[in-house]
């Protein structure tokens, strides 16, 4: 009866591990592929090249060879099929403003409030990331209030270390905040990470 009981104990400590197992391994994989939605895009191959001229196209729903924001951002739910990136709506909106002037246009004004094709890599690449960063000011910000605060950006000490080596929580935090306001806004982080390099992955 014991030897049983063992063996069944054994059993169930075994499928528990298993579910866990599976439960990690689904995690990865959903890792992996939001990865890879943007970086198959934005290679220099010339496989790579013809996707991306596509997904323009796919994203180009009236056909004039510009991007909207509402363009883009149809496109990413609808082509990319990327909830994640699709909800992530500040992202989406920075890479769009840092694309769209990044190329001197052809078409006067209006080309320059739209994403051009020369243009939809450095969007890509733009998105990506900010994507990246939208991530990580997220896991910051656990109030969820689109700001972080002082004892928010100290919590997270360990965390932020591991993206830019040591830092002082207030000294970095005050840094960070260019406002003076009190707290750390997504546009004042992500204005920080480029500024320094900061690998967020």
């Amino acid at each position: 009866g014991s030897f049983k009981l063992s063996y069944y104990n054994e059993y169930k400590s075994y499928l528990r591990m298993l579910g866990l197992l599976s439960c990690l391994l689904a995690i990865l994989c959903l890792v992996e592929a939001e990865e890879n939605v943007i970086s198959k895009y934005v290679k220099n191959s010339p496989e790579s090249k013809a996707a991306r001229k596509k997904l323009f196209r796919d994203f180009d729903l009236n056909r004039n060879g510009i991007l909207s924001l509402a363009e883009v951002d149809k496109g990413i739910r609808d082509d990319l099929q990327s909830s994640e990136l699709f909800d992530a709506k500040s992202a989406i909106m920075r890479a769009f403003q840092y694309a769209k002037n990044s190329v001197a246009s052809k078409r006067g004004k209006t080309g320059d409030d739209y994403v051009e094709l020369r243009e939809f890599k450095i969007f890509l690449l733009a998105l990506d990331q900010n994507y990246n960063y939208y991530v990580a000011f997220n896991s910051i910000d656990v109030s969820g209030d689109q700001r972080i605060n002082l004892a928010e950006f100290t919590n997270a000490k360990e965390e932020i270390e591991t993206w830019i080596g040591d830092i002082d929580p207030e000294e970095t935090f005050n840094e960070i905040d260019d406002n003076g306001g009190g707290s750390i806004l997504y546009e004042e982080f992500c204005a920080w990470a480029a500024k320094n390099n900061v690998n967020v992955m």
